[in-house]
């Protein structure tokens, strides 16, 4: 990353702030109780200074916070506050992909070079990445995607003004993990979810939609860095055969890539075989319906539906197995 500050400290100290600050240590408190792994990226976050730096050859790069954890809670209803969990994970982690960088170079004696970024997947991974290598921006994929085939993030993340443009594929591995955590958090916040008192199926209910989304942004960020690297190996060969020759980098691709799919495996056996079981037991009766994407919950003479159809996953998978991109997978471990 460049010495762009992408992180704020602000001092909340108005009676709002404060009920704000409750209740986001509320919310950061259910998710240390229900995964070590995802709490990290807070507590990392929380024990990076307000500012730091490191040597390059051309002297020093530095950057500091501008952001707080808890910016990202707004609400004081409790399903609500899960649901904003993923956000704040998600933004937080974008910090210790920056900050942790410079610490991290500094902890191991290492000079900072033009990009420099600190990897922390759901799974508990550490790549560091320094690079030379001019990467190019992601709009340069805009062309080779249909239109049919331009999803809910394209116009952010491909066409969009974020660091996918300014650090090419690694801004596009920072937002791919950073939605991996997203998925992450909420799939392991079900327990908080369900222990809140009223309906325990609304609940449920709520915590499936939450995750709805992060689910399809795998799909999504799978197929755009499949593109970007086809890309580089059709138009920019010096660069796709550094990328090759970068150790850090290959694992970064295929450990993120992974991380997250086994995420996206545990909603699928969820939404599969442990959620309709569940349910059956407590005496309803699970009714799924793909072409409209409804899943409805019957119990005597009631019913509650709600939808849960994913586009962009049904319109992408085909693509991202066409035989296009096989080599790609093959040379990156992508699966």
């Amino acid at each position: 990353m460049k010495n762009i500050p992408i992180f704020i400290f602000c001092m909340l100290v108005s009676a709002c702030a404060y009920s704000q600050n409750t209740d986001g240590d509320w919310a950061f408190n259910e998710l240390r109780k229900n995964s070590t792994s995802e709490y990290v990226v807070i507590s990392e976050y929380q024990r990076l200074p307000q500012s730091f730096s490191i040597r390059t050859d051309l002297g020093s790069m530095s950057s500091y916070k501008t952001f707080t954890e808890f910016d990202f809670f707004h609400s004081t209803d409790k399903v609500d506050l899960l649901g904003e969990l993923p956000i704040a994970v998600h933004e937080v982690n974008h910090g210790i992909t920056n900050g942790k960088a410079y610490t991290e170079c500094n902890r191991r004696g290492l000079q900072g070079l033009n990009n420099n970024y600190y990897f922390y997947t759901p799974a508990g991974n550490e790549i560091l990445v320094r690079s030379n290598l001019r990467f190019f921006p992601t709009g340069r994929i805009i062309p080779l995607i249909p239109q049919d085939k331009r999803s809910f993030r394209f116009d952010t993340y491909v066409e969009g003004n974020t660091s996918t443009q300014t650090d090419g594929l690694l801004g596009l591995l920072d937002e791919f993990n950073s939605y991996a955590h997203s998925l992450a958090t909420v799939y392991m916040l079900k327990k908080s979810y369900m222990e809140i008192p009223g309906m325990e199926l609304s609940h449920y209910i709520s915590w499936r939609q939450d995750m709805h989304s992060y689910v399809q942004s795998y799909y999504e960020f799978k197929y755009f860095l499949l593109h970007y690297l086809l890309y580089a190996k059709t138009n920019e060969r010096t660069l796709y055969t550094e990328i090759k020759n970068s150790p850090d980098l290959m694992l970064a691709i295929s450990t993120i890539n992974s991380d997250f799919l086994r995420v996206v495996d545990q909603f699928n056996q969820e939404d599969q075989v442990a959620g309709p079981a569940y349910w059956k037991k407590k005496g309803y009766s699970v009714l799924k319906n793909p072409e409209t994407g409804y899943e409805n919950y019957k119990q005597g003479g009631s019913t509650i539906g709600y939808g849960c159809k994913m586009d962009d996953r049904d319109k992408l998978l085909p693509e991202i197995n066409s035989s296009k991109f096989n080599e790609i997978k093959a040379e990156f471990s992508i699966r």
